[in-house]
């Protein structure tokens, strides 16, 4: 799931070597290709449904899963996408993202354990990515904390999307009673962001309600 400091395009490369953030720029026709890699809409009718359920389950606690019933409701109103992530014809991965009039939200992202390493990951992120390109796509991931329990899976997790071609977008957020970061490949408000949530999940739930705060750590 996605602290930021404001987005700047820089002017020279080395003030891109010398920034503790990437600038927001538009990707590669390099980092898009992604051959043998297709994402694919799916619904409990599709034939990976079942793989989907699977990895579901298995790689999100489950106190961060949402029911898939409402996110199948959500996608049949057009505020959710479900993807099952494909490369050469073999289910490799899913993706949910939550769908607004101006972003999208990517609220869960995994890959198949017995295929991770190789880039995978990489290959899957950028193939998600082209797919909402134009528009802001949100990352929420858990914001560094020293003494968390899983400190050192919150770094590589983030160093993981940044390498990957994701800014820190200088937002950090209290949602799902944890502590985000934000991260996106285009500028993003905190504004943009909370629509989302308000226009897919609603507000019916104080918990996913998001609330703007301070940097809890620097990056």
């Amino acid at each position: 799931r996605a602290v930021q400091k404001t987005l700047k395009n820089t002017e020279t490369d080395d003030k891109r070597t010398k920034s503790a953030h990437r600038p927001a720029v538009d990707f590669s026709p390099i980092v898009w290709y992604t051959p043998g890699m297709e994402t694919k809409r799916i619904d409990d009718g599709s034939p990976l449904w079942g793989d989907f359920v699977r990895l579901y389950e298995e790689a999100f606690p489950a106190d961060e899963k949402k029911p898939l019933s409402r996110l199948l409701a959500l996608q049949a109103e057009g505020k959710a996408e479900l993807l099952a992530l494909t490369e050469n014809g073999a289910f490799a991965g899913l993706a949910a993202a939550l769908t607004g009039r101006d972003a999208a939200v990517l609220d869960y992202f995994a890959v198949r354990a017995d295929r991770r390493g190789g880039g995978l990951g990489t290959r899957a992120l950028g193939k998600i990515g082209a797919r909402y390109a134009g528009r802001p796509l949100i990352l929420e991931i858990e914001a560094l904390d020293p003494a968390a329990g899983n400190a050192v899976q919150r770094e590589r997790r983030r160093n993981f999307y940044l390498r990957n071609g994701l800014n820190s977008t200088g937002l950090f957020v209290h949602v799902y009673d944890t502590d985000m970061e934000l991260l996106s490949y285009l500028p993003v408000t905190f504004a943009q962001y909370a629509a989302v949530l308000a226009e897919t999940v609603g507000t019916g739930r104080p918990g996913w309600i998001p609330r703007q705060i301070p940097a809890p750590y620097e990056a």
